[in-house]
């Protein structure tokens, strides 16, 4: 009622309907078991240690909604339609690049997120050290350039145990020719070496 000191004007009612705004889920995940590529250590890898495919563990059990609603989950690559429905889902991708969605829907509305990841094969991490011996503080490096290259071969044909022995005297070469002059390369390049002859020797 309002009363302006002669006469006063009639009561009025209003309501007011608060209505709760549902916010979008947020989608999020990572992708697993990723390998360390020599020279781009920031580059979402996974080994496909036999040459072709490589499974891969995808996780969105990080996705979230701020009403705490339970959601749902959908995994797809590309325009293929979905592979995968659970919170966490592993898939066999070939070598290559692959660009995978996942979308979360809390029963009204959904969210999505996309992450690129790469399958490679052995070789292409051998090929991926030539840049650290590129920057290596020695003159002669055709020999280290050689030996990458034979095992690199050597992997794309499969053939395992002559990797293994042409990866464990490149690791003596360095030992011989490139440590005394850049020491710190040298135990890099071992490192890496020595890693992918363990994941190797797990096949």
């Amino acid at each position: 009622m309002a009363h302006d000191g002669t006469i006063s004007s009639g009561s009025a009612s209003v309501v007011i309907t608060v209505v709760a705004v549902n916010d979008a889920p947020v989608a999020r995940f990572v992708v697993g078991p990723l390998y360390p590529l020599p020279s781009s250590p920031g580059r979402l890898a996974i080994l496909a240690v036999n040459n072709s495919t490589a499974t891969v563990i995808l996780d969105g059990s990080s996705s979230s909604d701020r009403e705490n609603d339970a959601l749902q989950y959908s995994w797809a690559e590309g325009s293929s339609g979905s592979f995968g429905t659970g919170a966490q889902v592993s898939r066999v991708f070939g070598v290559g690049f692959h660009t995978v969605t996942l979308t979360v829907n809390d029963g009204q509305v959904s969210g999505s997120t996309t992450v690129t990841f790469e399958v490679v094969a052995p070789s292409a991490v051998v090929n991926t050290m030539r840049s650290l011996v590129d920057g290596a503080n020695m003159t002669r490096k055709s020999s280290i350039y050689v030996s990458l290259d034979a095992a690199a071969a050597s992997l794309d044909k499969g053939n395992m145990n002559a990797a293994l022995g042409q990866l464990g005297a490149l690791q003596n070469k360095l030992r011989s020719q490139m440590a005394s002059s850049d020491p710190r390369c040298a135990t890099v390049l071992n490192d890496h070496l020595q890693a992918l002859m363990n994941e190797l020797k797990r096949k």
